[in-house]
């Protein structure tokens, strides 16, 4: 095996392990940002810390993404009194902000939602697939990855496995 071809084999054995197999780095801190929110006022993730934190990166245009709103919506009032916060991060208001607010509006959004931008991707591995959603654990650590639909016993999971695991200290 030529020297290319052994570096391309433990590339693609690593990606596979760490992706493939659902296991993701568990060490890793989520990057700061901070994102006006629709009101103009600045939003920085830092302002979250100790809580357990989604981030649902998501475009208006996106059915899937829409189609996730309501699960979203009913965890959120479910779980926001045990420390969690939901942070829709919308990629496509900078187009037209206005149209953001009418959308949250209509879809009765009630979670923050700020204004993404490429910087904010590019913080988040560059993803291309949406919704892209990231769970933070309450020390800042990114728990999970999950791209594409979920379903909201899939979404409780998480939050109850991250709410356990901060109990158990570990």
């Amino acid at each position: 095996m030529t020297g290319k071809k052994a570096v391309l084999a433990v590339f693609l054995l690593n990606f596979f392990l760490m992706f493939a197999c659902g296991r993701q780095p568990q060490s890793l801190y989520a990057p700061d940002f901070t994102l006006p929110d629709l009101n103009g006022k600045e939003v920085s993730l830092s302002d979250y810390r100790g809580k357990i934190v989604i981030i649902d990166f998501f475009s208006t245009t996106c059915p899937v993404c829409v189609e996730l709103i309501p699960n979203l919506r009913e965890v959120y009032q479910k779980y926001k009194t045990h420390d969690l916060i939901i942070l829709g991060i919308d990629l496509d208001a900078v187009i037209n902000e206005q149209a953001l607010k009418e959308f949250v509006e209509r879809k009765r959004i009630n979670y923050p939602v700020l204004i993404g931008n490429e910087d904010i991707v590019l913080k988040y591995g560059g993803f291309t697939v949406l919704p892209y959603m990231v769970f933070i654990d309450k020390e800042g650590k990114i728990f999970k990855i999950h791209q594409g639909y979920i379903k909201k016993k899939e979404l409780e999971m998480y939050i109850l496995k991250m709410m356990k695991r901060r109990k158990n200290g570990f």
